[in-house]
């Protein structure tokens, strides 16, 4: 019998149901919404909050790095736990804002391809760039370390790879997914809020970027302690994982080559850094015959890349630089302690091998923006005066001169067309600083606490300001308001000297006395 509540016409005596209107019109829905889908993907994606996931170190990039840094760091969350960027810095004796480490958990050589795509002038005339290189990454095999299944691509691959990535991992059915899911990402498994998120991001273009902060190392106690205790990560374990059934990935490893390639003609040097583990992790390596010869193949493809302006560093245990197996939290993860001193020891390793002189050289005149640059978007902004980006990279170009009052008009015009720009707020508000205008920087970060409330790093700004004008109790109160939204880079609170006229005071006491 016909059902006019079905999207079928199911006749017993034809045998097979007949598609109705009802059924074409849900395949036409459905085209429709996945076509959207896919159109808006980036956007959409940058849209849904994704802690320990690239998102946040897109956003960071793109609202606080307005200049070339100096030192950058890709990587997985080993990565983040080993490398103290302050302590860089400091014993680099430059800015800690020219050291970013822009490692994420689980990431690998596609996480930052992904990263470098959205920003590739960010490394323009960097003077050194250090990769990240781990067993693992190399395995097209991998066992995750929690579900103890076999993934062949990574993590964060079904939400921020291309149409043409999704076509290079390995097997039919993966490229078939992979692709099916550019256009309709059902693999995903949203959850409701996340929808929600969609939905306002494809009707209202809004976004929500998740909690900004620098992205550099700090564990939280309870992962400290779940890393600690965890069966899934001890260093037996984890070598198996990594290194079960090895079958070395061309199309990985193919990434790593696009990231070299690229890097050779923007930056100064390149290093290969392969990070030490446990020694137990070693050892299930080499008295597993199958696993030692995966492995010898990754160095030797790693030692391929040697020459005047790529170096490798293979530190396998902490004993090969000077350490031992006290330093770890897990099988490979680095305790805070054990963080400053391979810092330190890196460092050093560096400063050998004659790659920090020109770190601390400084920023050779020839770097800066020629005039030639300046002039091309002069004349660009002839013809599209309304252009918010070209305004705003004009501004960036005048700042990076020292033409702070060009710079700022540049800014300010951009801020006309764009009244809520993240970031051309943000360099704005940089912009009045430098100048010593204390109190114009003041009201433009309250302006970008009013349009991202949760970011605790303007509160911080607010609070550095009001103190260097020795206004101490304001400068406190934004303090405490920074902290209670999340602000927790300690180290630096406690040696900024912005905040040197409120050291004395007794609110400023028992607040790193309640911190200590």
């Amino acid at each position: 019998m016909f059902n006019r509540l079905s999207i079928f016409s199911f006749d017993t005596l034809k045998g097979f149901p007949k598609p109705t209107r009802s059924f074409f019109l849900c395949v036409f829905i459905l085209i429709i919404a996945g076509s959207l889908l896919a159109v808006n993907r980036d956007n959409i994606e940058k849209s849904i909050p994704k802690y320990h996931t690239i998102t946040p170190v897109l956003s960071y990039l793109d609202l606080y790095c307005l200049d070339t840094p100096k030192v950058v760091f890709f990587g997985s969350s080993r990565f983040v736990s080993c490398i103290k960027t302050d302590t860089f810095a400091r014993l680099s004796d430059i800015a800690p804002s020219n050291v970013l480490n822009l490692a994420i958990g689980s990431g690998s050589f596609w996480e930052a391809k992904a990263i470098y795509r959205e920003r590739p002038e960010l490394y323009n005339n960097c003077s050194l760039i250090i990769i990240d290189i781990e067993p693992w990454m190399f395995n097209n095999n991998l066992i995750h370390a929690i579900y103890k299944k076999t993934y062949h691509y990574e993590p964060y691959f079904t939400i921020w790879a291309s149409l043409k990535e999704r076509t290079e991992p390995p097997g039919i059915a993966a490229k078939a997914s992979l692709v099916s899911d550019f256009f309709w990402p059902v693999s995903e498994k949203r959850a409701f809020p996340d929808w929600y998120a969609v939905i306002k991001a494809l009707t209202n273009n809004q976004n929500m970027l998740a909690r900004l902060s620098a992205p550099t190392y700090q564990y939280k106690a309870d992962e400290y302690r779940y890393l600690a205790t965890s069966t899934n990560f001890k260093a037996f374990s984890m070598a198996h994982n990594n290194m079960a059934n090895f079958e070395f990935s061309n199309y990985k490893a193919d990434y790593l080559r696009y990231l070299i390639q690229r890097f050779e003609r923007q930056c100064d040097h390149i290093v290969l850094l392969q990070p030490p583990v446990h020694k137990e992790y070693m050892d299930v390596i080499y008295n597993n015959p199958n696993y030692l010869s995966g492995y010898k193949q990754i160095l030797a493809f790693i030692r391929s890349f040697e020459n005047d302006k790529v170096s490798s560093i293979l530190w396998e245990t902490p004993a090969d630089c000077g350490l031992d197996d006290s330093v770890f939290i897990d099988y490979g993860h680095f305790n805070m302690d054990g963080a400053r001193e391979f810092t330190k020891i890196l460092y050093n390793k560096l400063n050998v091998m004659g790659l920090i002189d020109p770190i601390k050289a400084g920023t050779d005149t020839d770097k800066f923006p020629s005039d030639e640059n300046i002039a091309q978007l002069q004349e660009i902004l002839k013809y599209q005066p309304a252009n918010v980006s070209y305004r705003y990279t004009l501004g960036m170009l005048y700042a990076k001169n020292g033409q702070l009052d060009k710079a700022q008009r540049e800014l300010q015009a951009a801020l006309t067309l764009e009244p809520g720009s993240l970031k051309v707020l943000y360099a704005s508000a940089i912009v009045s600083v430098n100048k010593r205008q204390y109190k114009e920087a003041i009201l433009t970060f309250k302006r970008l606490v009013v349009i991202k409330p949760e970011n605790n790093i303007f509160y911080y700004n607010i609070s550095c300001l009001y103190a260097i004008q020795n206004m101490k109790s304001e400068s406190i109160d934004w303090l405490q308001k920074a902290i209670d939204n999340g602000y927790n880079n300690w180290d630096h609170l406690k040696n900024d000297k912005d905040l040197t006229n409120i050291r004395n005071t007794p609110r400023f006491k028992a607040l790193i006395g309640a911190i200590n």
